[in-house]
């Protein structure tokens, strides 16, 4: 059987990767200067390809920074149906784990929101086209996310051609993994309109740049990963986005008027490439190094409310249940398996109803049932509880909000929103809130709705407040009583998924 060769086309009449050496020599034949070269596998030849001089589809930006400019305009010009996505691949025969993998990161950006995707692979199949597999595969996720979130057009940012070229029909798919490929475009172009446009690689453009570091930290998992002494070390949250988490944070903790004071934070320019967020809170700090605008290194002293605070914002960010897992467990020192953990949910919670779209949700559920596994003695066991407040809050918000069409997000006059559940009188009779609007809901539902809300003011406002005259009010003590207050609430989460 001959053996299979990639022809790269440099330059030519359409610069390229070819199967044949048919479709090459028509290429080349009788184009002056022509530059092209043999390979045998196609991941090499797509690495010869990266010194092409193409200029990219549609306007040619002179320099990165006009590139960067005209695509944050892209971004702040999105509709509510747009995204834009950058999509990178990499690939590496010697990873942390001896293994080679390849891998995407993926960067996508809404009207509203920021979305990084990253991911390595190994079978086979996918490792003999190396990098070009995980370029293919960063735009089908990127797609697919969109498709998820009911988006009804896409815009690809890439820098391997092949990725728009054999989308449109321009390279013939020949291999199972093009074939693929074309087959799953061809498949959603009725569901979602699909536009590309290409970036030169390792040209300053800043996203592009960001994809090529979460796949290449894909390839080792570094995407999350904790230290020994408890440092909390993330790829995927940017700059912007911390600025953004921090101020929600510093909102909230306003809301709850609680004793423990302001949460502060500062950014310093360390050197290039290099940021240092300082946060405080009380007498507690935790300190972020930025790196390359898009790896985080976390420090601080652990089972503090402010870091407890901000790992619970990492865990937000984290898209993967396997690794909200392994932060937990080497934050506590334990070695239960993500299959344990997702087990001991599905015994919790055996109504739950899983959506893509409350992935976040599903962490913060998943923290709720791990805390409930927890043994051991701490001083102090309060900050268990953060993921029931939290989840309460959820479904308030779902059945306000979604099912009676209340306004259950304000906005403050000092800036920042803040949640409204005030629609319930307390009856003095009964000593219990009651809803107090008319109401879409069967007798059932609004029941449930009463006893959440009821449930929400004697669980959350007593464990996240410190009362002037009720100092150990907000304290507990007992692993045995936190652990009952978690199950009791579990308990009423999975009523939600019966009734809903």
């Amino acid at each position: 059987m001959a053996k299979i060769k990639f022809y790269a086309v440099k330059k030519g009449r359409k610069p390229g990767i070819y199967e044949t050496w048919e479709e090459t020599e028509s290429q080349v034949k009788g184009f002056s200067d022509a530059e092209y070269k043999s390979f045998k596998t196609i991941g090499e030849a797509d690495e010869y390809m990266k010194n092409a001089s193409e200029a990219p589809i549609g306007e040619v930006l002179a320099t990165s920074e006009e590139a960067n400019n005209l695509i944050e305009k892209q971004i702040k010009e999105l509709d509510d149906d747009s995204v834009l996505a950058f999509v990178d691949g990499s690939f590496s025969d010697k990873t942390s784990d001896q293994r080679p993998k390849y891998s995407y990161g993926v960067i996508l950006f809404t009207k509203n929101s920021e979305n990084r995707l990253y991911r390595s692979f190994v079978d086979p199949e996918g490792l003999e086209s190396r990098n070009v597999s995980g370029e293919l595969a960063g735009a089908k996720a990127a797609i697919t996310w969109s498709l998820e979130q009911k988006k009804s057009k896409i815009t690809i940012f890439y820098d391997y051609e092949g990725i728009e070229k054999w989308a449109n029909g321009e390279w013939k798919a020949k291999k199972t993994l093009t074939k693929e490929y074309v087959n799953f475009i061809n498949k959603n172009l009725d569901k979602i309109e699909i536009n590309f446009q290409h970036t030169p690689g390792h040209n300053g453009i800043i996203y592009n740049e960001q994809a090529d570091a979460l796949a290449k930290a894909a390839l080792n998992d570094k995407t999350y990963r904790t230290g020994s002494d408890g440092s909390v070390y993330i790829v995927s949250i940017s700059m912007e986005r911390w600025k953004e988490l921090l101020k929600e944070q510093k909102a909230a903790i306003q809301e709850e008027n609680s004793d423990v004071g302001e949460l502060k934070f500062s950014i310093t320019d360390v050197k290039e490439n290099h940021k240092r967020i300082r946060i405080t809170l009380g007498g507690d700090k935790v300190i972020i190094n930025h790196y390359h605008g898009i790896s985080s290194y976390i420090q601080g002293k652990p089972n503090t409310l402010l870091f407890n605070k901000v790992l619970a914002i990492v865990i937000d960010e984290v898209d993967d249940e396997n690794k909200v897992v392994d932060v937990l467990n080497v934050y506590h020192a334990l070695t239960l398996s993500a299959d344990e953990v997702e087990r001991e949910f599905q015994r919790k919670l055996p109504n739950y109803k899983e959506n893509i779209a409350d992935i976040k949700h599903k962490n913060v559920l998943l923290t709720a049932v791990y805390n409930t596994l927890l043994t051991g003695y701490m001083p102090d066991y309060t900050h268990l509880l953060h993921p029931v407040f939290r989840s309460m809050e959820y479904y308030l918000h779902r059945i306000l909000k979604d099912k009676e069409d209340k306004q259950t997000i304000i906005v403050k006059k000092t800036g920042g929103n803040q949640n409204n559940f005030s629609f319930f009188d307390f009856d003095g009779n009964n000593s219990s809130y009651v809803y107090n609007s008319n109401s879409n809901l069967n007798t059932d539902q609004e029941d449930y709705l009463n006893r959440l809300y009821n449930k929400y003011q004697q669980v959350r406002h007593p464990y996240s407040h410190y009362p002037d005259n009720e100092p150990d009010a907000s304290v507990i003590t007992s692993m045995t009583d936190a652990r009952n207050l978690i199950l009791d609430s579990l308990k009423l989460f999975d009523e939600y998924y019966i009734l809903f």
